[in-house]
């Protein structure tokens, strides 16, 4: 695809922001904070969907349904959002990069939430095998609480690479075909094989692949990348997969199915590769629309305030999962996310029970969610901004705390 047009040089005056965007508070972007919290919202119920948690004679066990429940794999491309995420993530750190994305007022540090983690971790370890005894639980509790941090870790890489890919992307945006080459050339070279399955071949290929759409991200900052590329990284997308999944036998599932000979996540595959690229095609391409629904003063104020929430939601939402399936296996009375399907003719009625089985998690998550942010900090933000003018700029936030 073309390369879009860059920025205008530092020193060259811009024009006055319209009056839409100088309404968000921090003169945040909202199309990709909006594209930030749904993205988040479908990585909480993809992680729930196929995180089952049972007790086995030998302690507390993560169970996923997918061997048993086959149909669902359509709904993992769906809910497998990492490439946008990632998008959202580069856009943050361009912007944070040159001084332009203030801290988000009352917005939790990512140390804070780490040392939060850390607490509810120690907590769940603790109490978790009086509820349910054997040497399998600590081992669950700890594997499945510490998860998420995989995205904290190629971020926190990405980051350090941001000035060397800036620099790439100012000639051109064809730069990026360099990672996508390698991702696919190291998915069909060692998928399915013993290099597959290294911590250097994820790690490797977790770099190279959300590289991508991160440098996306950070062209997207410097000038808008137009419906016309949002087209072509649908078409490429949507092509490529199905070409990925129907020709090349890819696994029909977007993420890991225990038993399987390879994975689409585990390392990325070309396949999450070319999920990405549709993903963030359609974002482009319904851009122009999501503008203009999100006009509005308090629009703007919502989704900051929402986005305030994003890390402390992303990394605790697992350890909410386990503190309910606990409390459930410790008082029974107490309905929660206990149980799995296993086999193909329980699956039906697990599947049927699962709503119900995760309000209290959801009840917990949205408190979790209220209560990290800072109701006091957005009334300061809105008697501090007059009505259609940017506030001021502040100190820049971490990595994690601008894009999880």
């Amino acid at each position: 695809m073309s390369a879009p047009a860059l920025a205008p040089p530092t020193g060259a005056t811009r024009p006055a922001a319209p009056a839409a965007r100088r309404e968000v508070p921090g003169g945040r972007d909202r199309t990709v904070d909006a594209l930030r919290v749904g993205s988040l919202a479908a990585v909480v119920a993809g992680h729930w969907l196929v995180t089952g948690l049972a007790v086995r004679p030998d302690g507390l066990a993560a169970v996923s349904p997918l061997p048993v429940l086959p149909g669902l794999a359509p709904l993992t491309w769906v809910l497998q959002t990492l490439g946008p995420l990632f998008l959202a993530a580069g856009f943050a750190a361009a912007r944070r990069g040159r001084g332009g994305a203030p801290a988000r007022r009352g917005a939790p540090a990512a140390p804070v939430v780490l040392a939060a983690l850390a607490v509810v971790l120690a907590a769940l370890v603790a109490t978790a095998p009086a509820a349910v005894p054997g040497p399998r639980t600590a081992p669950t509790v700890v594997a499945l609480a510490l998860s998420p941090l995989w995205f904290l870790a190629v971020l926190a890489a990405l980051s350090l690479l941001r000035p060397a890919l800036q620099r790439l992307l100012a000639r051109s945006a064809l730069w990026l075909l360099a990672p996508a080459a390698a991702v696919v050339l190291l998915d069909a070279v060692g998928g399915g094989t013993g290099w597959a399955a290294t911590p250097v071949a994820v790690a490797v290929q977790a770099l190279l692949c959300w590289s991508v759409p991160f440098g996306l991200g950070l062209r997207h900052a410097d000038a808008p990348l137009p419906p016309r590329a949002g087209a072509a990284l649908a078409a490429a997308g949507a092509v490529a997969l199905a070409v990925l999944l129907g020709v090349a036998r890819h696994p029909s599932s977007a993420v890991g199915v225990p038993g399987a000979a390879r994975s689409n996540l585990a390392p990325p595959s070309a396949a999450a590769l070319a999920l990405a690229a549709a993903q963030v095609g359609t974002f482009l391409l319904l851009r122009p629309v999501l503008q203009r629904l999100l006009r509005g003063a308090r629009t703007g104020r919502v989704l900051a305030a929402v986005n305030r929430r994003c890390l402390p939601v992303y990394l605790l939402h697992q350890p909410v999962l386990l503190a309910c399936a606990v409390l459930s296996a410790a008082v029974p009375q107490v309905p929660g996310p206990l149980g799995a399907p296993g086999s193909a003719g329980a699956a039906a009625g697990w599947l049927a029970q699962r709503p119900a089985a995760l309000v209290l998690p959801d009840v917990l998550v949205l408190a979790l969610a209220l209560a990290t942010g800072g109701g006091r900090s957005d009334r300061r933000s809105r008697v501090r901004q007059a009505p259609g003018a940017s506030s001021p700029g502040a100190s820049s936030s971490s990595a994690a705390n601008q894009s999880a």
